[in-house]
């Protein structure tokens, strides 16, 4: 749904919240922000979790989880998509009860924000984004970080919005420091392959779209 510059994406699930379900709106919400970005729409956001009520006559939507997300969408000093604390609290939860985690798709990372010091929250790792193919917005030849700085410079950065660009910029670096060393981690290490039917070395071939997914 869209009213005026506010989008609100909505996930529904029958009961409360999965790790799972959580895992899969992050990855909605990744390629949501690196789509935004390609087209030239920086976007801030908050996630939160939570009960709230569609009130399709009335194109209306209310309740503690749109109460909790409209508190905070417009609070960090940056362009990025980060979990509200209630929601951080939740997913934590999530991941302590499952013993899973969302490491693929959330870090956790001291979020900039405009009137007040930082706080440690769970947050969309849309850089990541460059890296998978099918998601990432580079065409042959380009860097992504050069990319990214384009998209970012692209409509400009008007006095007195420029530490916000910087703040997603060295967002960007750092979820790109994570996909390093989690690729120099992970070298050598052998993994299902589906394209070859068997377990592999990860950097004995090109990884598929499959594999490259995380």
């Amino acid at each position: 749904m869209r009213s005026n510059n506010t989008v609100l994406i909505i996930f529904c699930t029958p009961e409360q919240p999965s790790l799972e379900d959580t895992e899969h709106f992050g990855l909605l919400m990744r390629k949501f922000m690196v789509d935004s970005l390609a087209q030239g729409i920086l976007f801030r956001g908050s996630l939160s979790i939570g009960k709230f009520y569609v009130s399709d006559e009335s194109n209306t939507v209310m309740g503690e989880a749109v109460t909790d997300a409209a508190a905070w969408y417009d609070s960090a000093d940056w362009m990025g998509i980060n979990a509200t604390p209630q929601a951080t609290m939740i997913m934590q939860a999530l991941i302590e009860q499952s013993s899973g985690n969302l490491d693929r798709i959330f870090v956790d990372y001291d979020v900039p924000f405009k009137d007040r010091a930082s706080l440690s929250l769970k947050v969309v790792n849309w850089p990541k984004g460059f890296y998978v193919k099918g998601v990432q917005p580079i065409t042959t030849g380009e860097k992504r970080r050069a990319k990214c700085l384009t998209l970012l410079a692209n409509h400009g950065v008007p006095k007195g919005a420029e530490q916000k660009h910087f703040n997603t910029l060295k967002f960007f670096d750092h979820c790109s420091d994570l996909w390093a060393k989690e690729r120099r981690r992970n070298k050598g290490q052998e993994r299902w392959s589906p394209k070859f039917g068997q377990c592999v070395k990860v950097d004995s071939h090109p990884l598929t779209k499959e594999e490259h997914h995380e």
